[in-house]
């Protein structure tokens, strides 16, 4: 159900603005969801209006040397076929393996279209409302997709969740076409757009037990944003709760300082989400970083954490900036001032009436099932 701070209108007491929850985002954009509450104004001057969605999709990585989004129900793994009856089935499972790989490529085409019109619609909204900095879940993006999503971040800064770097779209320039440096093969990296232009790719560099075959990447940056005067740091999922290892004291300890916001675009299951919770919270409230979490829709929890009065998970919009539940599909807006959410503006943040963080918009647009 979306909910804004403005006030309603007399078409909206008069029609309900929450739409089903089995349509589409397009279809409740156009229908009687959301261009049934006007966009709210601009944030004011200081404030970041930042975004987290909560998406229930397939991801874009590599397993064991499969692709998740190439894998046909028929997936024969072994490499020995048995000579049943003495006849010979090598040629027979060569045959299959060869229509497996087709079909996967095929499966992952239609998936991706159809994902990317999901994400362009999202994107609109974003853009109408005003968000100036949005966070997508881990290997929801596929990397075929990249290039037409970045007409729709102008005026934004998009971290496009993450996805596995394949060797063949390498070689095929699929990255070159970007401008900025090319990840390298068989990392996971997250895309993130400034302005329409893509600025970089961050490499993961803390793997899970699944990801055997994940290179672990060497280089840590904090993204600039000047509109804003600060910097957001990214965090892909582990990363983000593993502080105390060789990597982020080689490669984040440093730069982390100079960052306002925090990103973490996450891959987690519901029961180590609590995890996540808790350090965001220490980030938001003892060293002044407000974190942009955003979680699939298996996992839930996704939320915008901002040391504030309105920062309660638990409460209702639009008292405070909620999260996201599991199983649902949606979004959480929330202004942002970052020169009053450091540890250093704390105390004159006391003596006045400016709020740290204003909640914007809290919206279910679809039950994933």
């Amino acid at each position: 159900m979306l909910e804004s701070n403005a006030p309603p209108t007399e078409a909206q007491n008069a029609r309900p603005a929450v739409a089903p929850a089995e349509q589409s985002v397009a279809q409740t954009t156009a229908a009687e969801g959301w261009l049934l509450i006007p966009p709210p104004a601009a944030p004011s001057v200081g404030y970041v209006r930042a975004a987290v969605v909560q998406l229930d999709y397939h991801a874009s990585a590599v397993i064991q040397d499969v692709h998740l989004l190439e894998q046909p129900p028929v997936a024969p793994k072994t490499k020995d076929w048995p000579n049943w009856f003495g006849t010979d089935f090598s040629s027979t499972l060569q045959r299959l393996r060869d229509w497996q790989k087709e079909t996967g490529r095929e499966l992952r085409s239609i998936y991706s279209q159809y994902h990317q019109k999901r994400l362009e619609e999202i994107l609109r909204f974003c853009a109408e409302w005003g968000v100036q900095l949005l966070v997508l879940p881990e290997y929801s993006v596929p990397p075929e997709c990249l290039s037409a999503l970045l007409a729709y971040t102008r005026n934004m800064t998009v971290v496009f969740g993450t996805h596995t770097v394949e060797g063949r779209l390498l070689d095929a320039g699929e990255y070159s076409r970007f401008g900025c440096p090319q990840p390298a093969p068989r990392t996971a990296v997250a895309p993130v757009a400034v302005d329409g232009v893509l600025r970089a790719f961050q490499p993961k560099l803390t793997q899970n037990w699944l990801e055997t075959g994940l290179i672990l990447g060497t280089a840590w940056d904090a993204i600039e944003l000047e509109q804003h005067q600060t910097a957001l740091g990214v965090f892909i999922c582990l990363d983000f709760i593993h502080r105390d290892g060789t990597a982020h004291r080689n490669h984040v300890a440093e730069k982390l300082k100079r960052c306002g916001l925090l990103a973490v675009p996450s891959l987690t299951p519901y029961h180590t989400v609590p995890e996540f919770d808790a350090r965001a919270q220490m980030d938001a409230i003892r060293y002044g970083h407000p974190v942009l979490y955003a979680d699939s829709a298996e996992g839930g929890g996704t939320s915008i954490y901002v040391d504030s009065v309105l920062e309660k998970q638990n409460g209702f919009f639009p008292f405070s900036i909620p999260s996201l539940g599991r199983g649902e599909e949606g979004i959480v807006i929330a202004d942002i001032d970052v020169a009053m959410t450091e540890v250093a503006g704390k105390v004159s943040r006391r003596f006045q009436e400016r709020d740290a963080a204003i909640p914007v918009a809290a919206s279910v647009f679809n039950t994933a099932r």
